[in-house]
């Protein structure tokens, strides 16, 4: 699992929406929702259900969620990945 896209994921749940996630991590929108779709593909289950502009987590998407955004920090700070993207 990429640490990138644990961040992308958390950034959507943290903002809202792929495109504040997107706008946060200083990438565009469509190269943000294949970072969680690529995530989804990886866990083999969706994460969020997608219904218009709004996103809602699944129960597979709450059980992955980390307890502290703070660990997503700490693990990209120990593999150098803490920029955005």
């Amino acid at each position: 699992m990429e640490i990138r896209r644990l961040r992308h994921f958390m950034a959507v749940i943290t903002h809202g929406s792929f495109t504040a996630a997107a706008r946060a991590e200083l990438i565009v929108r469509s190269a943000l929702s294949t970072s969680v779709r690529n995530l989804e593909r990886e866990l083999g289950a969706d994460l969020f259900a997608r219904t218009g502009r709004r996103v809602v987590l699944t129960e597979a998407g709450r059980t992955p969620r980390p307890r502290n955004p703070a660990a997503v920090a700490l693990l990209d700070r120990l593999t150098g990945a803490d920029g955005p993207g």
